[in-house]
């Protein structure tokens, strides 16, 4: 619901229609404890977070060899979750992909913990520090969702996606990795740019979040839309973290 692969509907934006009224306009048939919470959306956004914890430790250790499958089967279920949960949250799905994601998070960390020893914690702690800020900036009423960050957010997730898989193909099949052209002489590779540029995306993200959350809450949504404000905070964490790793190798050669 809140960040481009779980965005949120143009009838969220526009009003109440079906499925989103508030208390005031349903018949007393839901209570207030079926409304959407700051804190049911919390619990769940923890229970995801100890599902994609879970989920990368065991990669990480047991299985990093699968980590490039995990990524595909990850990327496939966040299309499945992004149009097939837009009008009715499925907490199992989302509960599969977030487990995906971090198990794929999990491998990549071996890998690049294994060529620059403490990345795994500088990332965590980066990573960490960016969703304070979001936070900070969004409750200071800094920057607020809108719909221009959720348009810039459309075509900026899946173009870099894009270009990802496609890179990513690349090198699988002989050719050169694009993130690792130069940038004019400056000494600059093309990779630390574009990592710069998906952070600020995942922080884009999580403002998006954060607002769907707070007028979520506002307009008393029912409770089930929890999961979508929970799953689309996680998503957009372990996309910061994934680009953390990235940025901080590329700072450190």
């Amino acid at each position: 619901m809140s960040n481009p692969v779980f965005s949120n509907t143009k009838e969220f934006t526009a009003g109440t229609p079906v499925g989103f009224e508030t208390d005031a306009q349903r018949t007393g048939i839901e209570g207030a404890h079926d409304r959407m919470t700051y804190e049911g959306t919390i619990a769940k956004a923890a229970s995801l977070f100890l599902v994609a914890a879970a989920s990368a430790v065991f990669v990480g250790m047991v299985i990093p060899g699968l980590t490039l499958p995990i990524s595909f089967a990850a990327f496939a279920m966040s299309l499945v979750v992004a149009f097939g949960t837009r009008h009715q949250p499925k907490p199992g799905l989302m509960t599969i992909t977030i487990a995906l994601f971090g198990g794929a998070a999990g491998g990549m960390s071996v890998y690049y913990e294994a060529a620059y020893g403490g990345i795994i914690l500088q990332a965590l702690v980066a990573t960490a520090i960016v969703f304070a800020s979001a936070l900070t900036a969004y409750r200071m009423g800094w920057i607020r969702g809108s719909a221009k960050i959720r348009k810039f957010l459309a075509i900026a997730v899946p173009a870099y996606v894009v270009f990802s898989l496609v890179n990513v193909a690349m090198v699988m099949f002989g050719g050169f990795n694009m993130r690792e052209v130069e940038i004019g002489g400056l000494g600059v590779n093309l990779g630390l740019i574009l990592s710069l540029f998906a952070i600020t995306i995942g922080a884009l993200m999580l403002i998006s979040d954060f607002d769907f959350v707070e007028n979520g809450v506002i307009k008393g949504l029912p409770a089930k839309w929890e999961w979508s404000a929970a799953y689309g905070l996680v998503f957009a964490i372990i996309w910061i973290y994934i680009e953390m790793l990235r940025l901080l190798s590329y700072l450190r050669r």
